[in-house]
């Protein structure tokens, strides 16, 4: 995959972006994205109350593979971003191994970088795809990896301006 790949110098600093004589993060965030950063798709709830058909009351009826949530249980769309992201290593004080119950596996933390107008939440589900040579996810796709969503932090300038979305994920993989 080309994200496993990795790069001494990600952000060469000759190159940065000032904006009034001072570092524009937002401009060389965007930049380091756009060369950098690999396709994602961010599953997001279309609404907060709104469970899917094979949920009710507050139970699921159908097997693990609903053909209209994929067991997510709530109806989504697929946006498709692009992002960079790295292992967590502590950052929140996770451990890199967890136990789960029996079928599903979490095998480690990890930060995702998003640009400023690429809105994240929690509960919000990370689906990284297969990709190309050049970061963009193939089609058809295919799901690799599936991180939850469990820490957001939008990074501000001084005036209030979001200037990029950090997101501490939870890599789950669902036994075969």
């Amino acid at each position: 995959m080309a994200w496993e790949t990795s790069t001494e110098n990600t952000f060469p600093w000759g190159s940065v972006t000032l904006l009034d004589g001072e570092l524009d993060v937002r401009a060389n965030v965007n930049t380091m994205l756009d060369q950098r950063g690999h396709g994602v798709f961010v599953r997001k709830r279309v609404s907060p109350a709104r469970r899917c058909s094979c949920w009710q009351n507050n139970q699921y009826d159908e097997p693990r593979g609903c053909s209209r949530c994929d067991g997510y249980g709530w109806v989504y769309e697929d946006y498709e971003y692009k992002s960079r992201r790295r292992p967590a290593f502590g950052t929140y004080g996770f451990a890199p191994k967890i136990a789960a119950p029996m079928g599903n596996i979490i095998e480690g933390d990890n930060i995702f970088y998003f640009k400023y107008n690429n809105v994240i939440s929690e509960a919000y589900r990370i689906l990284e795809v297969t990709i190309d040579d050049t970061g963009a996810a193939e089609k058809p796709y295919k799901i690799e990896r599936v991180h939850d969503v469990k820490v957001v932090h939008a990074y501000r300038d001084k005036f209030g301006r979001i200037e990029y979305w950090a997101a501490l994920t939870r890599e789950l993989s669902v036994g075969k």
